[in-house]
Order: C-alpha cells, then sequence, then structure tokens
C-alpha cells in the first residue's frame, strides 16, 4: 500500500492533535515537529509492511485483510504503550 497522502497525513494528524487535547495531553513539540512525526510513522509502516505482514502465523495472514491487519496492529500496539 502506498504511503499516505500529504492531505491524509494532515488529517491524521489533526485528528491525533484533538484526542491529545480531548484527554488533557500536552506535547512538547511544535505543530510542525509532529507533522514530520506524523509523517515519518507512516514511511515506516510503509517500510515496514512486509516483514510485519510476514511476522503473522500463516492462518492470520491468508484469513484477515490488510485492513484488519492494520486493525490489529493498532489495538496491541495501544494495549502495550498506552494512549487514546
Amino acid at each position: 500500500m502506498a504511503e499516505l497522502t500529504e492531505e491524509q497525513c494532515k488529517a491524521v494528524w489533526a485528528a491525533w492533535m484533538r484526542v491529545v487535547s480531548a484527554a488533557g495531553e500536552t506535547v512538547d513539540l511544535t505543530k510542525s515537529e509532529l507533522y514530520d512525526a506524523t509523517v515519518a510513522v507512516d514511511v515506516w509502516i510503509n517500510a515496514n509492511a512486509a516483514a510485519f505482514n510476514n511476522a503473522l502465523p500463516a492462518p492470520a495472514k491468508a484469513a484477515l485483510t490488510a485492513g484488519q491487519k492494520a486493525h490489529l496492529f493498532a489495538a496491541v500496539a495501544v494495549a502495550r504503550y498506552g494512549g487514546q
């Protein structure tokens, strides 16, 4: 899957800022630095998608859609590290 467009990255960035703000959290970054981090995460996901897919057991690799795999990844990451 291709990396997000600039418009999509900006939407993710804005949504993440709203979630953090609603939770009463602060981040010691400028908006530009946070946007750059958002883009870096997207680039990393794109570069490591095959490694993630290959880490899955064969039944899950075959049965889950790309979206379901992404949702599973996100759920495990949030459970592991906390957050929204």
